[in-house]
């Protein structure tokens, strides 16, 4: 049940929370199995004190305490291993779909300059063909503009 709430809750953490719990359960896990070894060295201690010296009840209990102590830390172990990994698949997930979303933007941005290019030439094309054709309509102007003058002069030069 444990697993099932951590998923639940590693899915709501942003990715720099997730990697913070994934440190802090390192951290757990690095300082748990120092725990271990050292009960394991007191556990072992105290076998051969028992094996030069007679066993009396005291040390059996003792020594039961340890073996006890030392099965929680083992079984907090493997729950912070259990949990290391999930976090790992979690974030392994979530580094997969920002790759995805990353990619899909990066086509949509493409695609995005292809058609502001293609926009980009094709009103150049407009303008250059509007250039062309106010030349040609300013020299036709231009003309029409020369005969008036002429007709005038004539019709001028026929009055006086």
């Amino acid at each position: 049940s444990q697993a099932g709430a951590s998923k639940s809750k590693l899915d709501t953490l942003s990715k720099e929370d997730l990697i913070k719990y994934a440190k802090k359960q390192i951290a757990a896990m690095q300082k748990m199995k120092g725990r271990c070894a050292d009960l394991e060295k007191e556990v072992e201690t105290l076998k051969q004190q028992s094996k030069n010296s007679e066993r009396s009840l005291d040390d059996t209990s003792l020594i039961q305490e340890l073996t006890e102590r030392m099965d929680t830390l083992l079984l907090e172990k493997a729950e912070t291993q259990q949990s290391l990994s999930l976090l790992c698949k979690v974030l392994e997930k979530t580094k997969q779909q920002a790759k995805e979303e990353l990619a899909e933007l990066q086509g949509e941005h493409e695609r995005a300059m292809e058609d502001h290019q293609n926009k980009i030439k094709t009103l150049e094309r407009s303008i250059e063909e509007s250039r062309g054709q106010h030349q040609e309509e300013v020299a036709y102007f231009q003309k029409l503009l020369k005969e008036q003058e002429e007709l005038d002069r004539e019709r001028e030069s026929e009055r006086e």
